[in-house]
């Protein structure tokens, strides 16, 4: 049987539905919440000495993943300067 791209395009989006669904149900949805940073756990990078701080991981409720980190870069002969990352896949 040969298929032509016209039938691939139809079955793409179903494969890629397929592969979020399956990742969707690894996470949890994230309650809404305050984040005191202080109270968050540092973790330090051996080499840079770099500090990051994950804040969350998780899900919203309408089911797209989402995470927060920040990290405080160490002096250097470039910058110096705190990066806040929120990203959403």
């Amino acid at each position: 049987m040969n298929h032509t791209r016209r039938d691939l395009s139809l079955l793409l989006p179903a494969l890629l539905a397929a592969a979020q669904a399956d990742g969707r149900q690894t996470k949890e949805v994230l309650p809404s919440e305050c984040y005191p940073f202080d109270k968050l756990k540092v973790k330090t990078n051996e080499k840079t000495h770099n500090e990051s701080r994950q804040v969350f991981d998780g899900m919203t409720h309408e089911g797209y993943p989402i995470e927060l980190h920040s990290q405080h870069l160490l002096p250097d002969k470039r910058r110096t300067r705190r990066i806040t990352t929120c990203m959403r896949r």
